[in-house]
């Protein structure tokens, strides 16, 4: 992590990506992407379509812990480069809609398939 903006930022990058791969199938459409916690929705919303992306567990990256040190130089302490956190995020992805016509399933083919197809997170994203 080098900047404390950086978790957001894959959140949202990730949110965008499902977004776009959504958007590309025109039987989906009326679909949502929302970071909320998990829940079951009741009410008028319960066959609303809708991705959840919720951000449940933050670990420290053990292979990389040590990879940007030092940070400071031994003489005078200046700053060679600024600290880095690396994390593994793990996210749990829940898909919501109208059972009757299978739109939570659907929905979990058309992510599962775009993040196979494009694994990674780039900066350009």
């Amino acid at each position: 992590m080098s900047d404390f903006r950086s978790v957001a930022a894959v959140t949202a990058t990730l949110s965008q990506h499902i977004q776009t791969a959504i958007n590309a199938t025109p039987t989906l459409g009326g679909t949502t992407v929302v970071h909320r916690r998990p829940d079951a929705p009741a009410g008028p919303t319960a066959t609303a379509s809708r991705v959840n992306v919720f951000l449940f567990q933050t670990i420290p990256n053990t292979a990389f812990r040590a990879a940007d040190t030092p940070t400071r130089r031994s003489g005078d302490g200046s700053l060679i480069q600024r600290p880095r956190a690396p994390l593994d995020l793990q996210y749990l992805i829940s898909f919501y809609g109208d059972e009757a016509v299978l739109r939570p399933q659907t929905l979990l083919g058309a992510v599962v398939a775009a993040l196979h197809a494009s694994p990674i997170l780039t900066r350009e994203m």
